[in-house]
């Protein structure tokens, strides 16, 4: 079972982490998918309780990262990154109801992924590796679907800062995501079932004002 678990969250990773970084051309579904064979990895090796929660919550967190599809009506990476390369960052381009269902749509993710970071892990080095580098991959997800501009040409001058400040997103972003997931490990069950539950709200909110925007 170990090693299942440990081969499924492997192949989930490398295929979001792909779609993400643009190595393959990949939608959003395809990131969706890798964190959910992930997520199927992980509940392999949880108890039933905190397998039932972190399935929702991956599940929430998915719904989230789909509404700057919606937003754009398009759900490739390639074509959302030049999408806010010109016109800036989902979050922040209006209209405002727009702006405001993505911004609430960014943060029910956030909430999401870091709830389903916070089960707990072998108390292994390898196991806490592996759990860092799955925050990663959902830190890039949030960074690319809800701000992330395409990178200039490799010969610009702007190509070295413009990923130092892609790298510099995703660190916040994760950060944000591990003292979140720290904190809500010292929640009862029932009170993390209402954190994802106002979460689903959230992106139920965002998806239908995006979907009209569309």
């Amino acid at each position: 079972m170990a090693a299942a678990s440990a081969a499924a969250r492997a192949a989930g990773s490398v295929v979001a982490l792909g779609a993400l970084t643009g190595l393959a051309p990949a939608d959003v579904v395809v990131v969706v998918g890798g964190l959910g064979a992930v997520t199927a990895g992980r509940c392999m090796t949880l108890e039933p309780p905190a397998a039932a929660r972190a399935a929702a919550a991956a599940a929430v967190g998915g719904a989230a990262l789909g509404v700057t599809a919606l937003r754009w009506g398009e759900p490739d990476l390639g074509a959302l990154r030049g999408v806010q390369a010109v016109l800036g960052p989902t979050l922040t381009v209006g209209p405002a109801p727009a702006a405001t269902a993505t911004a609430l749509a960014a943060g029910a993710a956030v909430v999401a992924f870091a709830l389903w970071l916070a089960p707990p892990v072998a108390a292994r080095r390898v196991a806490w590796l592996a759990l860092a580098a799955e925050g990663i991959v959902v830190a890039l997800a949030c960074v690319a679907l809800f701000w992330g501009p395409a990178l200039p040409s490799r010969g610009s001058d702007d190509f070295a800062g413009a990923v130092a400040t892609w790298v510099g997103a995703t660190a916040l972003v994760a950060l944000a995501l591990v003292l979140l997931a720290l904190a809500a490990r010292r929640l009862r069950p029932r009170w993390t079932w209402a954190l994802l539950a106002v979460a689903a709200a959230a992106a139920v909110a965002g998806a239908a004002v995006a979907a009209t925007a569309a």
